[in-house]
């Protein structure tokens, strides 16, 4: 639990620069190297970088303003070429064998696979612990949906970055055929994001 608690850490902080960046554009640079650090930290988070790419890809098409985008991208590609130089390369004989250890534990072995770990998946047992907040993000997450279709007005980049990272992480957790409780921490604070998004925006919703 203590390295899901670490790479938890780093979720969080990639929220905080990402709502730093409306005043200070180059927060958002940050918010690449931590989204970076985050997946880092263990192969299940891989896909942190995808969804944290694609909320700032969003805002960045939204509004127009590329450089956004590219500060992103210099913070993520930063952390990892001093990774992959300074940590993956001398220990790389290392790395693959824990990959494989990984694989052969928590990756589905077939297309068919991923749809019954889906089906089995223990999301629902998990989120009962916390029914209120996990209802509160259906309601938000389908208001984002709504907003994303009407444009009235469009999710920004805090709403998009964190409806992503709660998607992405379910969605990922759903296909693995190993989902501890603890693979869902990162999901907690997320969860609180979207209760104070929620009620920021309480009175569209």
């Amino acid at each position: 639990v203590l390295l899901e608690n670490f790479s938890t850490l780093f979720f969080m902080l990639s929220f905080y620069f990402i709502v730093r960046a409306k005043d200070r554009p180059w927060a958002i640079a940050w918010a690449g190297v931590c989204s970076a650090m985050a997946a880092l930290s263990k192969y299940l988070f891989l896909y942190f970088i995808l969804t944290s790419f694609l909320a700032v890809l969003y805002s960045a098409w939204r509004d127009k303003h590329w450089p956004r985008l590219s500060r992103f991208l210099a913070g993520v590609l930063a952390v990892l070429a001093i990774w992959f130089f300074a940590v993956f390369l001398p220990l790389a004989a290392s790395f693959r064998k824990i990959g494989s250890g990984w694989m052969d534990l928590s990756w589905p072995e077939s297309v068919g696979k991923i749809f019954f770990n889906i089906y089995r998946n223990n999301m629902h047992r998990y989120m009962s612990l916390i029914p209120v907040l996990f209802i509160v993000w259906l309601l938000f997450a389908a208001m984002i949906i709504i907003r994303l279709w009407k444009k009235n007005p469009p999710p920004d980049l805090r709403e998009m970055f964190i409806v992503l990272w709660l998607a992405g992480t379910f969605f990922q957790m759903a296909i693995l055929n190993y989902q501890p409780l603890r693979y869902y921490l990162n999901v907690v604070p997320a969860l609180f994001f979207a209760v104070s998004l929620a009620i920021e925006k309480r009175d569209w919703m």
